[in-house]
This record gives C-alpha cells, sequence and structure tokens, in this order.
C-alpha cells in the first residue's frame, strides 16, 4: 500500500482525515478505557468500555465521515481497507489464486 500523496487531496477529504486521525488517537488511548466486569448468565465477564463516551461518539462520527468521502485519492486506499469488499473480491477464487 502506498502512502497518500495529501497534496492531491481536496480540503474536505483532509480535514476528515486529519479529523479521523485525532479522534483515533483519543479513541485508542489506554486512559479512555475502562475494564469492569459484568454479569452475564451469572457468571462474571470482563468487558472494557471507551470513557467518556463522547470519544467514542467522536470517532464513530469521523470514521463515518471518512468512509463516506468520494475524493479519488482517498477512496483507493479506503477500498484496500475495506475487509467485505476485499471478501467480495475473493469469492469464488482458488486459496491458491489469492495466496
Amino acid at each position: 500500500m502506498e502512502p497518500i500523496n495529501v497534496e492531491k487531496l481536496t480540503p474536505e477529504a483532509l480535514a476528515a482525515l486529519i479529523k479521523f486521525g485525532k479522534a483515533a488517537s483519543r479513541y485508542y488511548n489506554p486512559k479512555h478505557r475502562k475494564k469492569e466486569f459484568v454479569t452475564v448468565a451469572n457468571e462474571k465477564v470482563m468487558r472494557e468500555r471507551v470513557i467518556p463516551q463522547s470519544v467514542e461518539m467522536d470517532y464513530a462520527e469521523a470514521k463515518q465521515a471518512l468512509l463516506q468521502s468520494q475524493d479519488v485519492e482517498l477512496r483507493g486506499i479506503l477500498d484496500q481497507l475495506d475487509v467485505a469488499k476485499l471478501l467480495d473480491s475473493l469469492e469464488g477464487q482458488s486459496p491458491e489464486a489469492h495466496t
């Protein structure tokens, strides 16, 4: 995968990419993650959640805006990262064809 040439991005795509980068760095920051135990069918199960919830919401909104971008340069990278499209492209091929 080649790096993104930011000079070819539209201002809207660049803004969406920067917003996503900032939101992702906050979302994956360990200080925003809280581990807690919840009861599921009489058993204690550990789960992790993001606190405050605004961090998670900002991440989801920034990700959605990035995925909806129609910028040609950015779209090429996003299509390579889309797992569903990748799996669809491999459907019907033998394992040897894509290894």
